[in-house]
This record gives C-alpha cells, sequence and structure tokens, in this order.
C-alpha cells in the first residue's frame, strides 16, 4: 500500500495560535521541531497585501465569532491556492 500525504501549510499567524495553547515548554519544542524537521509543514509568510485583505473583511463581517487570525489564515489559503478537500469526513 502506498501512502502519500500533503503538507500542512502554515504562517505566523496559526504558528502562534498553535504555540500559545501549547505553551508548556516541552509541548511548544516539539511543535517547533516538527515545524522545522518533519518536512510535513510548509511555512509561508503573510504578504502585506494578504494582510490587509484579512483586516478589510475582519472589520466589514463583524457578525460572527471568528478571529483576526482566522481571518488571515482564510484570505492567506485563498492567495496561495490551497483547494480545500470536499472529501474529508
Amino acid at each position: 500500500m502506498i501512502f502519500s500525504y500533503r503538507q500542512f501549510v502554515v504562517n505566523e499567524y496559526a504558528l502562534d495560535e498553535a504555540a500559545t495553547r501549547l505553551k508548556n515548554a516541552l509541548r511548544s519544542e516539539l511543535l517547533f521541531r516538527a515545524l522545522a524537521e518533519s518536512g510535513l509543514f510548509r511555512f509561508e509568510r503573510v504578504p502585506e497585501e494578504v494582510f490587509g485583505r484579512a483586516a478589510n473583511k475582519f472589520v466589514e463581517w463583524d457578525d460572527n465569532d471568528a478571529s483576526f487570525t482566522d481571518f488571515v489564515v482564510a484570505c492567506h489559503v485563498e492567495a496561495i491556492g490551497v483547494r480545500l478537500r470536499r472529501d474529508v469526513r
């Protein structure tokens, strides 16, 4: 059987959220080691124009509980062309 995987796309905002939740030294160390060494993650910096688009949407779409990080990640994923899989259950 052949297994394939897709890399997880991570930006500084998603990493910030994960690291904060894993603030315990051992768990956060493992997170950063996995990011650097595993090959499972693709780190992408958020360009200024994507950040600006996210900020505008965050201000305009004030009728939800989404965080600013949620908006940044959504705009970033769209900008770099990451497709959402529809077959995930």
